[in-house]
């Protein structure tokens, strides 16, 4: 009886290992799509702002959803995003609509290419760490198991 609960202590160890690389790599997975959110968000709205169908707070809510919320200051669901990532999406919504049409124009297109150099940092990080993440996740699960037998 005493091998079973031994058993059960290591596969405890073992899966609670595994699942925290797993959890990491897969953070790094969900970074990769919150920014490709934004950049399909404003690619829209940028395209809704040069036709001109609409005033923007509109817009922002057929682009964007609840993702953005508008009060006394701009905010974001920012889950899944680093800091410098939330930081250029704010400051885009910060001061959207304060100028005319073509000006609104351009300064989306600048903040799609930061948002899409984001993207590609993020993609590269995801693409390098995440199957480092869950090797060793696995490896430290089996070495702690091993090392507990």
């Amino acid at each position: 009886m005493e091998w079973l609960f031994k058993a059960a202590g290591l596969c405890l160890v073992f899966s609670a290992s595994a699942s925290a690389g797993l959890l990491k790599a897969y953070k790094l997975t969900v970074r990769v799509k919150r920014l490709d959110f934004f950049y399909r968000g404003i690619s829209d709205i940028r395209e809704r702002i040069r036709v001109g169908t609409g005033e923007t707070e509109r817009l922002l809510n057929i682009c964007f959803g609840n993702a953005v919320t508008f009060g006394d200051s701009v905010g974001i669901n920012a889950a899944g995003l680093e800091k410098e990532d939330a930081e250029i999406i704010t400051e885009f919504f910060e001061n959207i609509g304060m100028s005319n049409s073509e000006a609104e124009y351009e300064r989306a297109g600048v903040y799609m290419e930061l948002v899409r150099n984001q993207r590609e940092k993020a993609e590269k990080r995801r693409a390098e760490l995440s199957r480092l993440y869950k090797s060793l996740g696995i490896s430290v699960g089996a070495f702690l198991c091993i090392f507990f037998l």
